[in-house]
């Protein structure tokens, strides 16, 4: 079926958001204030708490509100994120407030469309300090508008869909914490270390027979290069390989998404990573915080962000594997999670911290014998986690093209 199309400014009202000042009495009340952090977590869903909330006088002198029934939709950093609030909500100037103009506009249809939307969304931001889509842009969008039978119809269908796929997905990424929880398990008894001390700085009751160093003894932690772009080189300069946070996992370097950065033969010796390096994050999910992958050279030469340590071991001394496997023990856990700098929804480790995180010192051949033990006891664990994923990206990517052809008019027979 076809239907006609309209601006989206001639369904919906567009608000700007703002920031109150910070005097104490604009804060603490009791309307919620939403940024693009709070819309992230739920996006697509219903936004039901914030992190911060204004008073009713912060609203009126630096903010704006939308009403319960409205969209708020993230136009900065990033773009897109949207969701659905059932209480009159503000929010800052990271988003924008979309309030039917009438009762024959379904809300959350229109949230559906853009979530089906979304790269069109991001394609109208413009900026050179960061991208923002403007309300000149957002309220030019074209969407559908069939009538208000066939929005509730469709809400009706996508509701019912989406979650469904939802709890599948969610059941699939809780099978990668419980194979995540028995890579611990098995690393930690190839160990001989079953039983951790939860202390971050007790000696676990197995490692006895291990001698406990430092692991800035026997390895050097290498901080990474902080992209300048006010940075001028007087020489020649080479375009190199450059990762970051997003490609460090606690498992794997991810290579999909390198960037790239200009150097000069400075900065590239300074910061150049070398095969078996063990790449750990410096900030993020506290439960990742302090995970290592190593890095195997597939790209050379590459350098990496100065928000990602390069801990560099001593040849003879400490195997690189070794090194990365410990750290996905509830030992090494406990220390990094205690030890972490913790922030509204972030932690952070320092190189000082991994400096003084402690560890068993077997022999180099013992070191080698446990990775190779632990290896083989994980190949089925890991085979798992490749299935899972793609289940997951398959689930994902079933759940967008329904939205988009439902909002399109398509795919919603009975």
């Amino acid at each position: 079926m076809t239907w006609r199309q309209a601006q989206l400014r001639r369904l919906f009202r567009i608000v700007n958001g703002g920031t109150p000042a910070a005097d104490e009495l604009n804060w603490g009340g009791e309307v919620r204030w939403a940024t693009p952090i709070d819309l992230a977590p739920v996006d697509g869903g219903q936004l039901e708490l914030t992190q911060r909330t204004i008073s009713a006088l912060g609203l009126l002198t630096g903010s704006r509100s939308v009403n319960g029934g409205s969209l708020v939709l993230s136009t900065r950093a990033s773009i897109g994120y949207v969701a659905h609030v059932s209480n009159r909500t503000a929010f800052n100037q990271g988003c924008r407030g979309l309030e039917p103009r009438s009762s024959d506009v379904v809300t959350r249809f229109y949230l559906y469309v853009l979530l089906a939307r979304r790269s069109d969304l991001q394609a109208l931001g413009s900026g050179s300090t960061f991208m923002e889509l403007s309300s000149e842009a957002l309220g030019s969008l074209s969407v559908p508008v069939p009538p208000v039978r066939e929005q509730s119809r469709t809400v009706e269908y996508l509701d019912a869909e989406t979650a469904r796929i939802d709890e599948t997905v969610m059941k699939r990424r809780r099978l990668f914490e419980l194979l995540e929880e028995r890579v611990a398990t098995v690393t930690a008894s190839a160990l001989g270390a079953a039983g951790f001390d939860s202390r971050w700085d007790g000696v676990p009751d197995r490692f006895g027979q291990f001698s406990m160093v430092r692991l800035g003894h026997v390895a050097e932690v290498r901080s990474g290069l902080t992209v300048d772009a006010a940075r001028r080189f007087d020489g020649a300069t080479i375009q190199v390989g450059y990762l970051r946070v997003a490609n460090v996992h606690a498992d794997r370097i991810d290579t999909a998404d390198v960037k790239e950065v200009e150097v000069d033969p400075v900065l590239l010796r300074r910061h150049l990573l070398a095969t078996g390096d063990v790449l750990m994050t410096e900030g993020g999910d506290i439960d990742k915080l302090g995970r290592g992958a190593v890095w195997d050279g597939r790209i050379v030469p590459c350098l990496h962000q100065n928000h990602v340590f390069a801990v560099r071991a001593q040849r003879g001394v400490l195997h690189p594997q070794f090194l990365a496997l410990l750290t996905r023990t509830p030992y090494a856990r406990a220390y990094f999670e205690t030890t972490a700098t913790k922030t509204t929804g972030i932690a952070s480790t320092s190189s000082s911290k991994i400096r003084d995180f402690r560890i068993p010192l077997p022999t180099v051949e013992e070191q080698r014998s446990i990775v190779a033990e632990v290896d083989e006891r994980l190949a089925a664990i890991r085979a798992a986690c490749r299935a899972a994923g793609g289940q997951i990206l398959l689930l994902v990517e079933h759940r967008r093209s329904l939205v988009i052809a439902a909002v399109q008019g398509e795919g919603t027979a009975a």
